[in-house]
């Protein structure tokens, strides 16, 4: 498992390291939508939104890494 969520968000790519995730909210597992919460590089929070539909690797990579959070 890497130590990274890759994540599409439009033109930008976005990398979330494991250990800046702080958690995880209004994730809906019967409409595919996993929503993250971060902190970025320079320690601001942020929500990111992941669509199993537009990024499957992305949603892949975070449904991994919160099922070894158990």
């Amino acid at each position: 498992m890497s130590d990274y969520i890759t994540v599409q968000n439009g033109n930008e790519i976005i990398k979330i390291h494991k250990d800046k995730f702080s958690g995880f909210i209004d994730t809906n597992f019967d409409e595919d939508i996993i929503s993250l919460t971060y902190e970025d590089d320079n320690g601001i929070p942020k929500i990111v939104k992941i669509y199993k539909d537009k990024d499957p690797a992305a949603f892949s990579q975070a449904l991994d890494f919160l099922q070894s959070l158990k």
